[in-house]
């Protein structure tokens, strides 16, 4: 055994007599065995273990630190940075949808969202391949650009491009479907639900100083009993879009799991998603630049708690992804400021055709919902079509909303300020202000009584327990039973 190595373990060894320990991450090569000396920290007894990162920038691996199946209930973990920097490695040619960061910001690999001018042609239903018209500004482009994303509704696809000829870009589109019986499909689904025509977006490959972010998740917790564990002072920069969240948790049973004053840039993933874990506190972190759901809390059987951070240009994916999703119990989405984001800032409840585990009860309140006026102006680049700024799924036990600014909002279609959507049950609506909502009702309750005959739904009475009173608003509302 290296001289080192021993020196390490004696040390290990006198602090878990101690009770305490600390392992200092001054290196990648630090960073790359952290995963292996934290097991073995754990296993000398130890109550308290502190990682301390140094004022650098790591890079991750898939599923860097991972914790499996592990029962130390008696064990605080904290991973604590000073002006610390973690960022996924680099990996030619392993994933399809990397990230790009530049000097700890986000670089961006699509065009700009633009409405082409005519619908989406469908030239062989069976082969499921189509052509879209190149608006003037894009005429002459050439074969830099790998795929297409167009949007498509509440949501967007992305197809692999066959080839750029002429003004056309021609694609197949595998999950091309007829939607009505007119005969039109879903590459059209902006015209058929809205009116408009679709928009797009190319794919490219940034130039310059940047690196190329080829890894999803930093984290992985499953299957684990710990008293406490603690994640601060991070700037967590630029990761890839693959199956997993950055920070995934998922059956943790914990006194306290704390996510706070971190820095979260240019994330393609989720953020966080955490899963039927209890007692989940994600506050005073800012968020910038993201791309899909950022905190996305899911059967817990108790207590989350999403306070006092800042959200903005998040939702860049442009699929029908939230800032904050809470479906449990006891949740508590209070005191964020979200800015500029794709489709929706906060959502809660649970689909009418989920099986709810445990009750969905809780509490938004006092939270600034809002694009700025460059957003709100060039909503067309950002936005999607059937949203809400805050939304409400179907299945809800006792939510409450209560005393929130949500305020120059809008989109494509029939994007509303507060939406309780699918007929959503026992939901109140009070005191908040919602003020210009452009395009439809600052608070919509809609009825939707067909669920409760729908195949696989949960729901036997819809639109039940409500109340929608108090509220502030320049606009309609729409309250139907």
């Amino acid at each position: 055994m290296k001289p080192k190595i021993i020196v390490v373990l004696m040390l290990l060894l006198w602090s878990g007599i101690q009770g305490q320990t600390t392992i200092s991450i001054e290196t990648q090569l630090d960073f790359q065995k952290l995963d292996a000396l934290l097991l073995k920290v754990l296993r000398t007894g130890v109550k308290d273990v502190t990682v301390q990162f140094s004022d650098d920038t790591f890079f991750f691996d898939e599923r860097n630190i991972s914790l499996q199946e592990l029962r130390y209930p008696d064990v605080s973990l904290h991973f604590i940075g000073q002006q610390t920097v973690i960022s996924a490695a680099e990996q030619d040619g392993a994933f399809a949808q990397p990230g790009y960061i530049s000097h700890g910001e986000n670089v961006e690999d699509w065009t700009t969202l633009t409405q082409t001018d005519q619908l989406i042609e469908v030239l062989d239903t069976a082969a499921k391949s189509c052509r879209l018209h190149l608006p003037n500004e894009f005429q002459n482009a050439n074969l830099a650009y790998s795929r297409l994303k167009v949007t498509q509704w509440y949501y967007s696809s992305t197809y692999k491009i066959e080839k750029i000829e002429g003004d056309y870009v021609y694609f197949t589109a595998e999950n091309l479907s007829v939607v009505n019986k007119k005969n039109q499909c879903n590459v059209n689904y902006d015209f058929v639900y809205g009116g408009q025509l679709p928009r797009f977006q190319l794919q490219f490959v940034p130039t310059g100083i940047v690196r190329r972010c080829a890894f999803t998740n930093l984290f992985d917790i499953k299957n684990c009993h710990f008293d406490s564990i603690e994640v601060a002072g991070i700037t967590f920069a630029g990761n890839c879009d693959g199956g997993k969240a950055l920070i995934n948790i998922n059956n943790l049973e914990s006194r306290s799991i704390k996510i706070h004053d971190c820095h979260f840039e240019g994330i393609r993933s989720r953020l966080v998603l955490c899963e039927a874990t209890p007692n989940f506190s994600f506050s005073d972190n800012s968020i910038h630049n993201c791309y899909r759901d950022c905190v996305v809390s899911d059967n817990a059987s108790f207590a989350t708690h999403v306070e006092g951070n800042h959200f903005s240009e998040c939702g860049k994916g442009m699929l029908n992804s939230f800032c904050v999703i809470c479906r449990g119990s006891d949740y508590r989405i209070s005191n964020n400021v979200v800015k500029n984001f794709g489709y929706g800032a906060i959502g809660v409840g649970v689909w009418y055709k989920t099986h709810k585990s445990n009750p969905c009860n809780g509490v938004v309140t006092d939270n600034e919902v809002y694009y700025d006026s460059a957003y709100f102006a060039d909503y067309k680049s950002h936005t999607l079509m059937d949203a809400g700024a805050i939304y409400v799924w179907t299945q809800n036990d006792n939510s409450v909303i209560i005393n929130n600014n949500v305020h120059h909002y809008t989109g494509m279609a029939d994007n509303r300020g507060i939406y309780l959507d699918d007929g959503a049950c026992n939901v109140m609506v009070w005191g908040n202000t919602v003020n210009n909502i452009s395009n439809s009702y600052c608070i919509d309750s809609r009825s939707v009584h067909g669920i409760e005959k729908e195949s696989g739904s949960y729901v036997k009475k819809a639109n039940v327990g409500n109340i929608i009173a108090q509220n502030s608003v320049d606009g309609k509302i729409r309250f139907e039973k």
